[in-house]
C-alpha cells in the first residue's frame, strides 16, 4: 500500500510479487540509502521511485535477510519503457530478475512474475 491506495497480485501457476509507491519529492533525501553506486546516473523523482519500488517487490518476493541492504544486494541494471532489470545477489549467487512496472497518475506500481515454478 502506499497512501490510500492498495496493489494486489494472484497467480494460481506463478510466483509473483508487487510494490506500489506514490511519487513524492523526498524520495531524492533517502536515496543514498538504497541506491546503489552504479545506480547514480537516475536522479529525477520518477526513476527514483521505480528503484525503491522495484527492491521492495524483489524483497517482498525473496524475503531473505540475505538482501536486506537494498543498496548492496539489490542492484538496477537498466530501465527501459516497461521493464526493470535488476540483480539479487545473494551469499551464494546472483539472481538476474526482469520486472514489470507502469505509471499511474503519481504512481509507481512494480510487479515480479517469477518465470519458473
Amino acid at each position: 500500500h502506499s497512501k490510500e491506495y492498495i496493489a494486489i497480485i494472484y497467480s494460481k501457476s506463478k510466483m509473483v510479487a508487487i510494490d506500489i509507491e506514490k511519487i513524492q519529492p523526498k524520495i531524492r533525501a533517502i536515496s543514498k540509502k538504497f541506491l546503489h553506486p552504479s545506480e547514480s546516473e537516475y536522479t529525477d523523482n520518477n526513476r527514483l521511485t521505480l528503484i525503491w519500488s522495484a527492491k521492495e517487490a524483489i524483497y517482498k518476493f525473496f524475503h531473505t535477510k540475505d538482501l536486506y541492504s537494498f543498496k548492496e544486494t539489490i542492484i538496477i541494471t537498466h530501465i527501459d519503457d516497461n521493464n526493470i532489470y535488476a540483480d539479487a545477489v545473494f551469499s551464494d549467487r546472483i539472481e538476474k530478475l526482469i520486472l514489470n512496472y507502469y505509471l499511474y497518475q503519481d504512481l509507481v506500481v512494480v510487479y515480479y512474475v517469477c518465470p519458473v515454478n
